[in-house]
């Protein structure tokens, strides 16, 4: 079966969510550590001047990464992320359109992981690459769910 997604594009605001999403995903340990550490020392009784700096470095954390993230976004050059894509998929490769005459083909073989979320399915070619399909690109239903039997639960 081949099948051909609608056109769709991502906002800054998606993309900023999408990133921030697997950034949490992937660094929960570290968040959590950062959240009971904070919450330790700021109970305690008596408070040194480390507590106060490691308090200011707990609170800030959280905002670097957003900040940095949002630079990334905003970047003009990773504006690419935000043209408007089509796809073209079938059994053995995934073949991207991007608005500007650019086409790139992934070959099933190279995809190493894959899941669903809330509103779109993740396809990770790499740890840090992935491809993008909100659940409303799909031109039907049918379509929707032969991506899901193929892509999504074998993987």
């Amino acid at each position: 079966m081949n099948i051909k997604t609608n056109q769709f594009s991502l906002s800054k605001n998606k993309l900023l969510q999408l990133l921030l999403m697997r950034y949490a995903k992937r660094r929960w340990g570290l968040l959590l550590t950062i959240f009971i550490l904070g919450i330790y020392i700021s109970t305690k009784e008596y408070h040194d001047k480390i507590d106060y700096y490691f308090l200011i470095l707990f609170g800030l954390y959280p905002f670097l990464i957003v900040f940095q993230y949002m630079r990334w976004v905003n970047s003009k050059d990773n504006s690419l992320f935000l043209l408007p894509r089509l796809y073209e998929i079938n059994e053995t490769k995934i073949t991207g359109y991007i608005d500007g005459g650019n086409e790139s083909t992934i070959n099933r073989n190279l995809i190493t992981k894959s899941y669903s979320l809330r509103s779109a399915y993740f396809l990770h070619i790499s740890k840090e690459q992935f491809l993008y399909f909100p659940f409303e690109c799909f031109q039907s239903e049918t379509d929707r769910k032969w991506f899901v039997d193929t892509y999504i639960k074998e993987k």
